[in-house]
């Protein structure tokens, strides 16, 4: 069993690496939002259904609601996209 659960956790992980990104480990990230290359994402910060982020930065305790798109950009800190 312990070798499964430990085979599980890599396969987790794997999902959630995504090429040259940063991402703050109490970000909230909807299963469907696609994170493609770099990309940072700050603190406390959620990611709704649909979202699709690249070459930007969304700073700490910022929301954006589902279908949002941000490409080439920086969202400042306490921002809510919609």
């Amino acid at each position: 069993m312990k070798t499964q659960d430990h085979q599980d956790n890599k396969l987790i992980q794997k999902e959630k690496s995504h090429k040259n990104s940063i991402i703050d480990k109490s970000a909230l990230l909807h299963p469907t939002s696609i994170i493609l290359e770099n990309v940072v994402i700050g603190a406390r910060c959620y990611i709704g259904p649909g979202c699709k982020l690249q070459n930007c930065t969304i700073m700490s305790d910022s929301v954006l609601d589902k279908n949002s798109t941000i490409l080439d950009s920086i969202v400042s800190h306490g921002c809510r996209i919609r």
